[in-house]
């Protein structure tokens, strides 16, 4: 199933807005001649957002750097808006949604959805689509335990007693062989 609640998510690299779609200097999303020298270009839209999300982070590693962006989205309608800044290259792109406001979201925040990492090449000029499949993200108490097995020596390592031999045989200060 490709869409789950959050409806696609779908990030193109150098959309080339022009027109009535860029946004306005100084606005959300500004995009300005000097944030798209050199990176790259995306523009974000959501087909739908679910009640329980009001903050979507999208994380992009490129080969040099990484950029990590926090939008605050609101449930039902469709959604767009441009970013700029992201790096070229090959990218690894990561979505995560929140129930808490971006200004309260920190990287200990736990995300209500997840993406799988999509990795896409972004150029300059170029469109790139990445499309996320957002998952509600399950948690777990996870917990470990590591017994306290017995160490033992092998044959031909100093022993004090039979109990140190993996074969249960000390003699004359080695370990020994075990007796068939």
């Amino acid at each position: 199933m490709k869409l789950v609640g959050l409806g696609a998510l779908v990030l193109c690299a150098a959309c080339g807005l022009e027109g009535p779609e860029a946004p306005e200097a100084g606005g959300p999303g500004e995009v300005s001649q000097a944030d798209t020298e050199d990176v790259g270009l995306i523009e974000l839209a959501l087909e739908t957002v679910p009640p329980d999300v009001t903050c979507l982070r999208v994380t992009a590693r490129g080969p040099y750097r990484e950029k990590q962006v926090a939008l605050p989205v609101v449930a039902g309608p469709p959604m767009a808006q441009s970013l700029a800044g992201f790096p070229l290259g090959k990218v690894e792109f990561v979505a995560e949604a929140f129930a808490e406001a971006c200004g309260a979201v920190t990287a200990r925040t736990v995300a209500s959805w997840v993406s799988d990492p999509v990795e896409v090449s972004v150029v300059e000029g170029t469109k790139t689509r990445v499309s996320f499949t957002m998952r509600r993200n399950g948690r777990l108490d996870v917990s470990f335990e590591f017994g306290d097995e017995p160490l033992c020596s092998a044959v031909g390592i100093v022993c004090k007693s039979a109990r140190e031999c993996c074969s249960s045989s000390c003699k004359d200060g080695l370990c020994q062989a075990a007796e068939p």
